[in-house]
C-alpha cells in the first residue's frame, strides 16, 4: 500500500494537446480510465478549456469508471478487485479504497441514499456497501437467475424510477461461454426485492434514457473476435416491459457497442461492422445521420449538455485518443491527446 501511495505522490501530471473547444456549462469534466491493459491511470478532461490532465492516479490495467451521486467510483475489475471514491477535482488521495474479495469482478455501482450498490460478476449477489468504510451492508441474492456453473454475472445498472435495474449477461462457463438468454431484473431498493423480471437476448447491457421511466437495453454476442450480429436495442417500461427492436443487428450488420442518449433526444450509436472496422450514427431510427469512420475501437460514449458526444478510440496496439463529436451533424468536433489510451468514461 505505501508502494501506490508514493506513486501518487510521485505521478507527474501532463497537460496535454487537444483541439477540443472550451465551453462552459453544467458539467465540468470527462474523467477517464486509461490503459494499456497491464497498467493504468485516471485522466481528466476540462470541458471549460478542452485541455487534457493526464496521470492524475495510477488504476489497475482492467480500469472503469462511474459518476454517480457526486462521485466518482473508479472500479479495478478483473484480478483487481477493488473499489475507489474520489470527490471530483481532487484526485490526489481517494476519499476510500477497499477490496470486494478474490475473483468478485466488480463490474458497477451505483450510489442511492449513501449506500454504494456494486455488480460482482463473479458472484452471484448484488453487495450493498459503506461508501466510506466498505462494509457490506446487505446483499440482493441473484442465485434463482444464475446458469448452470452458479452465475448470473450481473453487469450493468441503472437508477430509474425509484428503482434499481441491473443486467444478467449469464454465460455458460462450462461451455467456453456460451452466452445464453440475459435477464434485466428491477430491485426495489428499500425491501431489496425484484419487482420486475424480463427475458432479454444474449449478454444485455442496461442504460438510462433521456426520457422518464425509459431504460435501454442492448443485447448482442460475439463469434470468435467478430459480431455475431444477433443482437437489438430495445426500450424498456417498467410497466410496459420490452419494446420493438429500434436497431436490428441482423438486418443491418452493424453491432452495437454503444448506445447514448443526449437531452435533447438524439441518440448516438457506435458500431461495430467487423474486422475492424467502426463508425457511428447520430439522431433516431429511420433517420439516422451517418459519422466519422474509425479503425480505432471506440470503446465508451458519453453525452455533454453542451451537444457534444466524447469517444474513447483506442488502437489493438494500445494507443488512442479522446474524440467529440457534434450529435446534432454527427462531425467531429475535435480530439485529444491521452497517454495511454482511453477506455472508460464518466461526466461529472
Amino acid at each position: 500500500m505505501m508502494l501506490w501511495w508514493l506513486m501518487a505522490c510521485t505521478q507527474p501530471v501532463d497537460v496535454l494537446d487537444s483541439t477540443i473547444a472550451g465551453v462552459s456549462g453544467e458539467a465540468t469534466g470527462i474523467v477517464m480510465t486509461t490503459t494499456d491493459f497491464s497498467t493504468g491511470a485516471l485522466s481528466v478532461l476540462d470541458l471549460a478549456t478542452g485541455q487534457v490532465n493526464a496521470n492524475l492516479a495510477p488504476t489497475s490495467g482492467d480500469p472503469f469508471v462511474v459518476v454517480t451521486g457526486g462521485q466518482v467510483v473508479q472500479i479495478n475489475g478483473y484480478l483487481n478487485d477493488t473499489i475507489r471514491l474520489y470527490q471530483p477535482g481532487q484526485w490526489e488521495i481517494p476519499l476510500a479504497e477497499y477490496g470486494v474479495g478474490q475473483a468478485a469482478n466488480p463490474h458497477d455501482a451505483l450510489l442511492i441514499d449513501g449506500v454504494l450498490w456494486v455488480s460482482l460478476y463473479g458472484r452471484d449477489s448484488l453487495e450493498l456497501r459503506d461508501p466510506t468504510s466498505g462494509e457490506v451492508l446487505n446483499t440482493v441474492d441473484l442465485s434463482p437467475y444464475a446458469d448452470a456453473d452458479g452465475l448470473p454475472e450481473a453487469s450493468s445498472m441503472a437508477f430509474v424510477d425509484g428503482l434499481v435495474f441491473v443486467a444478467l449477461q449469464r454465460f455458460d462457463r462450462d461451455q467456453e461461454w456460451l452466452p445464453l438468454d440475459g435477464r434485466v431484473l428491477a430491485i426495489d431498493p428499500d425491501t431489496r426485492v425484484v419487482v420486475h423480471e424480463w427475458t432479454t437476448g444474449t449478454s444485455p447491457q442496461i442504460s438510462a434514457g433521456a426520457e422518464p421511466g425509459n431504460v435501454w437495453v442492448k443485447t448482442g454476442s460475439y463469434s470468435g473476435s467478430q459480431p455475431a450480429f444477433d443482437g437489438t436495442v430495445v426500450s424498456l417500461q417498467k410497466d410496459q416491459g420490452l419494446g420493438e427492436p429500434l436497431w436490428d443487428e441482423s438486418e443491418r450488420q452493424e453491432r452495437v457497442d454503444q448506445w447514448v442518449q443526449a437531452e435533447n433526444g438524439d441518440v448516438i450509436v457506435v458500431v461495430d461492422r467487423g474486422n475492424g472496422d467502426y463508425g457511428m450514427y447520430c439522431g433516431w431510427p429511420g433517420d439516422w445521420t451517418r459519422g466519422p469512420d474509425s479503425t480505432q475501437w471506440l470503446s465508451d460514449a458519453v453525452v455533454d449538455d453542451r451537444g457534444r458526444v466524447f469517444l474513447a478510440a483506442r488502437t489493438l496496439l494500445g494507443g488512442g485518443e479522446l474524440w467529440a463529436i457534434d450529435h446534432r451533424s454527427c462531425q467531429d468536433a475535435g480530439r485529444a491527446e491521452t497517454v495511454l489510451a482511453p477506455y472508460r468514461l464518466g461526466l461529472f
